[in-house]
């Protein structure tokens, strides 16, 4: 019994940080397809989203841990 109760306590520790990426990943990459396919939007004009959408924004090791924790999340 007691590993269920640590393993839902690491679950609460854990889900807000991978919710977070995972809803701005969703968010941001529909944004950019709606944009450049059925608003017509250019690549450049929309990059700013694909950067959010990636991470890039964190920097290199920021943007390895919002992998990480979106990979998770869809784990």
């Amino acid at each position: 019994m007691k590993f269920f109760y640590n393993s839902r306590q690491f679950h609460k520790a854990l889900a807000p940080w991978v919710f977070l990426p995972l809803v701005i990943s969703s968010i941001t990459g529909l944004l950019y397809r709606v944009s450049k396919d059925l608003l017509g939007y250019s690549r450049e004009q929309v990059h700013w989203l694909m950067s959010l959408h990636e991470g890039e924004w964190l920097g290199n090791n920021g943007e390895l841990i919002y992998v990480i924790l979106n990979s998770l999340g869809v784990l």
